[in-house]
């Protein structure tokens, strides 16, 4: 099962740091706050090489909620955040287990947020019975697709990932994943995990009642390694 994180001490300065500006902000709470720490890091990652205007106006409505010292303390976690990801030896579901112990799955409307533990134990589950099958297809073809329907933060793809990489050789070059859910939280969460764990994906947000695609997110990975033109191919030839 997957720790909430090595870097201890890290993730609690975290959690602590949350905490202490919801107090001092005292105009928007806990979740609004952390859903604009996600959305605004999502959309600076993003920018870099998939830029669009739209999404810069959003990230500048953001940062306009806040004064330049909350800001400059966005910035601090992000380096905590990053300090993480970057030190870890397995790969660990930081930002679930941070949207748990701030108990923000009780502040969602009208979406169900898996618990960890049973997403850990479902995707373990159904990992060991299918890697052998995985391994099958590889020696088939060059590379898989895998699909993950309410990804929730991205859980079960990173537990899959931790559980996989030193089975399947060079295997973020041979597994692809496509990710979708119906709520902007899980979307960035699922989309800067994947990022920092350099794993090549599409995220998608779609409505929650006719399932129309809102928008699409690609990991840096996922656009270096010309994913979507290996998939428009792989469709073809189906």
């Amino acid at each position: 099962m997957m720790k909430a994180s090595p870097k201890e001490k890290e993730y609690k300065e975290i959690i602590k740091r949350l905490q202490e500006l919801e107090e001092r902000n005292g105009v928007y709470d806990i979740m609004t706050i952390f859903q604009d720490f996600i959305l605004m890091i999502t959309i600076a990652i993003k920018n870099t090489y998939d830029y669009n205007e739209e999404d810069q106006e959003k990230y500048i409505e953001i940062a306009k909620k806040y004064k330049e010292e909350e800001i400059m303390e966005f910035d601090k976690l992000l380096v905590l955040l990053t300090k993480i990801y970057t030190e870890q030896k397995e790969i660990h579901d930081v930002l679930g287990q941070i949207y748990k112990d701030l108990k923000l799955e009780n502040k969602i409307n009208n979406n169900f947020f898996l618990p960890l533990g049973v997403a850990n134990v479902l995707s373990g589950v159904t990992i060991d019975n299918e890697i052998d099958k995985i391994q099958e297809n590889l020696k088939k073809k060059d590379f898989i697709s895998i699909y993950n329907s309410n990804c929730n933060s991205g859980t079960v793809i990173l537990n899959f990932i931790e559980r996989t990489k030193l089975k399947i050789e060079n295997y973020l070059e041979k597994i692809v994943f496509t990710a979708e859910d119906t709520d902007i939280n899980c979307i960035c969460m699922t989309f800067i995990q994947l990022t920092m764990n350099k794993i090549p994906a599409q995220i998608v947000l779609k409505k929650r009642v006719s399932k129309e695609i809102i928008k699409i997110l690609y990991t840096p990975e996922f656009v270096k390694g010309n994913w979507l033109e290996k998939l428009k191919n792989m469709e073809k030839e189906r």
